[in-house]
């Protein structure tokens, strides 16, 4: 028995309609429940998400950084010194005069405190007005170089 080329066509055919036909209700099916999520997901006017958000937006975590300075901060010349000014004066940095070297500090010295004062407030050659520190204050400054020139063996005159 040999099948007929016209009843191959009308399977074929039959195949490619019910099969469109699956297609369609699938995506009929999937439309649907796009629908359905996208309503049940919706922000009616009723629901107040204020709550959710806001606990969406909380921090996860805290830092507590200590206290925290509410005035002027006071330091001694060698915590000023340790904290910057070592930076560059401890090694000699660029030509910066080493704390604890008298041989550099005292041609400085005797051109005056007063002269080593406005270098360090407005900045001379490669150190920059304040150490870089615009926090520093005239006391601060007076306080670190008094410090480095005690720590060379040199007195303020």
């Amino acid at each position: 028995m040999s099948a007929n080329p016209q009843d191959k066509d009308t399977m074929v055919t039959l195949a490619m309609v019910l099969g469109a036909l699956v297609l369609l209700a699938a995506v009929i099916f999937l439309v649907s429940r796009l629908f359905v999520v996208a309503e049940k997901n919706a922000i009616k006017g009723e629901i107040d998400t204020t709550e959710r958000v806001a606990e969406n937006l909380k921090p996860v975590a805290e830092v507590n950084a200590g206290k925290v300075a509410t005035g002027p901060v006071v330091r001694s010349g060698k915590e000023i010194y340790e904290g910057l000014c070592v930076n560059c004066h401890g090694a000699g940095v660029l030509g910066a005069p080493k704390a604890g070297n008298k041989a550099d500090w005292a041609p400085r010295l005797a051109k005056g405190f007063d002269t080593l004062l406005d270098h360090a407030t407005n900045g001379f050659n490669a150190m920059p007005a304040k150490g870089g520190d615009p926090t520093l204050t005239k006391a601060d400054l007076e306080k670190a170089i008094t410090f480095m020139l005690e720590k060379s063996g040199l007195k303020k005159k």
